[in-house]
């Protein structure tokens, strides 16, 4: 194991890359974004979601995971033996991850609202949540179900575990969830990805096998973008006042509109709960077996954690991260005072 300053010197360098790599993906989508609201106006709001997915397509998959690999290409890195993980492991991973999204997204959820409600927002005022309401479901499940846990997992998982793992498993556990979760750039999601990133940078590190922790984020994914959607659409369009005033007017037609598209949300939405309850529960059971087994000498957690946090490299990759938060909610919140 390499002394306290090399060591600190390595995970800053990989930092200082990434904090490169997150320039340039947030360079290409505002610059891309600019020239085409300059030339193209009166865009609808499908079509502003579909050249939204197509930049976070050009910016993440086709230039920044080619980069952020290259980046990296000469530094040492650690081989991870193989091991199968089976079957019903992977299953408990599955609802461990719902935990992890239930958890985090209801500490996302109260963070986001203080940000926004108090200004005039509301809880669901987040970029993402627009580009899903108003995407081609088509489009959507290419870029959300597919593509992003592919290059997501090779960008904060493979490059990036691969290559800090050689000073501590954990730091790069904790580099992983973390980077992973603030490059979200926003309340709503930063938390939930967070704990997923802990979890799947551990998994991977276990296994040495990107293809499980792609799994994982293809199901989660799959389903926010896919089956959460469809419910969620299909409540709101139906949740609306005149349907409400009719509701309220005791309208039996009202009822018949209003009931099976909300009973149906409901319905879903518990059984995401109960997935989540499961998760939490797993997770605690086998509390004891989540180790890694670091080399002699490592990094007690503590240390790793400040190893992560407290080096030049890393430090400015958090703060292009605070950029981005700063960009999800000022606006908001500038504009409520202007008025």
């Amino acid at each position: 194991m390499e002394d306290n300053k090399l060591r600190k010197k390595g995970i800053s360098g990989i930092g200082f890359r990434y904090s490169i790599f997150a320039i340039l993906v947030v360079a290409i989508q505002m610059g891309l974004s600019t020239a085409i609201h300059l030339f193209a106006t009166n865009l609808t709001d499908r079509q502003n979601s579909f050249l939204s997915f197509l930049l976070i397509i050009i910016s993440m998959d086709v230039i920044g995971f080619p980069f952020v690999f290259l980046l990296h290409k000469k530094l040492e890195k650690v081989h991870i033996e193989k091991t199968k993980l089976g079957f019903w492991k992977y299953v408990s991973g599955i609802f461990i991850c719902a935990g992890f999204c239930g958890v985090g997204s209801i500490i996302g959820a109260v963070l986001n609202a203080l940000f926004t409600v108090p200004f005039g927002g509301q809880m669901n005022d987040t970029t993402i949540v627009t580009l899903m309401m108003d995407s081609n479901p088509l489009i959507r499940i290419l870029t959300v179900a597919i593509l992003a846990p592919i290059f997501e997992e090779l960008i904060f998982r493979k490059v990036l575990v691969d290559h800090l793992a050689k000073y501590g498993k954990v730091v790069a556990i904790v580099a992983s969830g973390l980077m992973f979760g603030m490059f979200h750039g926003n309340f709503a999601q930063c938390f939930f990805a967070s704990f997923l990133g802990f979890f799947f940078a551990y998994v991977y590190l276990k296994t040495g096998n990107i293809l499980y922790t792609i799994g994982y984020h293809m199901i989660i994914n799959f389903t926010t973008s896919v089956f959460t959607m469809f419910f969620t659409t299909r409540f709101l369009a139906v949740y609306t006042e005149e349907n409400m005033n009719a509701l309220s007017a005791g309208s039996v037609d009202a009822v018949a509109i209003i009931l099976p598209p909300m009973l149906m949300y409901i319905a879903w939405m518990g059984f995401l709960g109960l997935c989540a309850l499961a998760g939490i529960v797993l997770f605690f059971i086998n509390l004891k077996k989540f180790k890694v087994n670091e080399e002699e000498g490592a990094l007690t957690k503590g240390q790793s954690i400040k190893a992560v946090i407290t080096n030049p490299g890393m430090i400015v990759f958090f703060v292009i991260c605070a950029g981005l938060f700063l960009q999800s909610y000022l606006p908001g919140i500038v504009n409520f005072f202007i008025k």
